[in-house]
Formats: structure tokens, C-alpha cells, sequence
């Protein structure tokens, strides 16, 4: 995915002293709405950089230092819809950047459509909503996001898939070495428990996979509430257990085992 940058209408004034580069007001457009950027770059050997970056959806806060072709940044705060993150870490290699960045905040999951616009059309689909809290590094080359390490941990108070809605959001993703692993993706939905684990190896051609889950106690009719079949008489309790695994590239390797039990039920 590559995010939407193009910028309009570019004007505002640029400064030159002994050792300092002062860029005050850029203005211009991006994605119809204005927006002004103010930096400031002292000493040109090893210089200390601070910007600011204001408009309608996004700000940004900024402090870093550039020695030897690597940057440092001592501090970064960016803000857009209603998401905000705290950015810190290292650029090494400016020209071919290798990042160990720690980003920490606040992230709403329909926000990222504003960066990624491709976000909404793979996961429309799914209803995906819910705020975020979330701790995460990141390290690698920038140029091979697959080929980075990265550890998140996402918390949230409610998380909303298919419409259907679980409290006590928690997930845990690895990346290394082109392997993802999910060691625990757990939720609680209608008055129930969902938990599950999962990988995938992208570093081999047919991508395998694995997914466990576990559901237990779920109210089904509270359920049932969040969907289309609201005004049928349900109840019980959903319990259920299921194994799956195949080759991401090939739908047709899906294997699984499983089982549903619904106690008290009545449908």
C-alpha cells in the first residue's frame, strides 16, 4: 500500500542564514484541504531539526538530529482524525532507511483510511471498528516491510467485526524473519469468551497457515440482537472449538476440525 502524498498549490518563504535554513509557512493543498508547514534546520554538519505541521485532519510535531546519514528523532507527535501517536527512534541510512522506531497512542481503525485509501476497500467487507490503544516497534529496512521485526501489542475497551461487537479487546502480533505470529488474539463477546492464536510464514512460496480458536459461553441471544435475525426467539449458550490450516496461496489446501455446542438452547 502506498499512502496518497500529492501536494497542491505549494508557496511560502524560505530563509537562509550563516547555519540555519528557515522555512516559514509553507502553505498548500493536500486532499482538498489546506494545510503549513514551519521547520527549522540548524547547522548544517550535523543539524538539529524541528517542524510543525498543521491542517484540517493531520498535525505533526517534530524534533530530530541528522549525524553521519542517520537520523534521530527525539521527539515526534502525530495527529490525524482522531488518532494520535507518539513516534520515537532511529532512522539509520537516510538514503536507504532502516528504521527502530517505538510508536506508541491512540489509533482509530477507520482513521487509517486518510493515509491508506486501499485500507477501506480490503476490509470494508468485514464492518472493522473500534479505537485502539497500541504499543508497537519497528525495525528493518523500509524498502522490505516484510522483511522488518515488529512487535504489536492493541488493546481496546470494544472492537466491532461484521457488525457484531466483543469488550476487552487484547492482540499480540509478531513479525521476524518473514513470520507472523499472533500468540493471542482474545475478546469477549455477549457475555462469552473468544480466544485464538495464529501464523503464517511468508517467507515460504506457498505461505502456510494455522488458526486455533476457542469460543466459550457466548449469549446467543444477545447475539442474534446484532443481526438481521434481531426479532427471532433465540437463546443458549454458544461454545466452539476449531482448528484450521492450509497454503495462503492455494484456497484449495484449507483443511480444519472443529465443533459446536449450543447448551440451553433454544432456536
Amino acid at each position: 500500500l502506498k499512502p496518497d502524498v500529492e501536494l497542491k498549490s505549494i508557496k511560502g518563504n524560505i530563509s537562509f542564514k550563516t547555519d540555519e535554513i528557515i522555512l516559514d509557512k509553507i502553505n498548500f493543498i493536500w486532499k482538498e484541504s489546506p494545510y503549513s508547514l514551519d521547520s527549522r534546520l540548524i547547522g548544517f554538519e550535523n543539524p538539529d531539526i524541528s517542524l510543525k505541521l498543521d491542517g484540517k485532519d493531520i498535525s505533526l510535531k517534530a524534533d530530530l538530529n541528522i549525524k553521519n546519514n542517520d537520523a534521530h528523532i527525539v521527539s515526534g507527535i502525530l495527529k490525524f482524525k482522531s488518532s494520535s501517536l507518539s513516534i520515537l527512534g532511529d532512522i539509520y541510512n537516510i538514503k536507504a532507511p532502516l528504521l527502530n522506531l517505538y510508536v506508541k497512542g491512540v489509533l482509530n481503525i477507520e482513521d487509517i483510511v486518510f493515509f491508506y485509501p486501499k485500507f477501506f476497500e480490503a476490509t470494508s467487507k468485514l464492518s472493522l471498528k473500534g479505537i485502539l490503544d497500541v504499543n508497537s516497534i519497528v525495525n528493518g529496512p523500509l524498502k522490505d516491510p516484510l522483511s522488518m521485526e515488529i512487535g504489536l501489542k492493541a488493546t481496546s475497551d470494544n472492537l466491532s467485526i461484521w457488525k457484531l461487537n466483543g469488550k476487552n479487546f487484547y492482540l499480540d502480533l509478531r513479525m521476524k524473519n518473514k513470520l507472523i505470529e499472533v500468540p493471542q488474539f482474545s475478546l469477549n463477546p455477549y457475555d462469552g469468551t473468544l480466544f485464538a492464536v495464529f501464523m503464517i510464514d511468508l517467507a515460504q512460496s506457498n505461505k502456510p497457515y494455522t488458526i486455533d480458536a476457542t469460543i466459550e459461553k457466548v449469549d446467543v441471544n444477545k447475539l442474534v440482537m446484532d443481526t438481521d435475525l434481531k426479532d427471532k426467539r433465540t437463546s443458549g449458550e454458544l461454545s466452539s472449538k476449531i482448528a484450521l490450516s492450509g497454503k495462503a496461496n492455494d484456497l484449495g489446501t484449507l483443511t480444519g476440525s472443529g465443533w459446536i455446542h449450543i447448551a440451553k438452547g433454544y432456536l
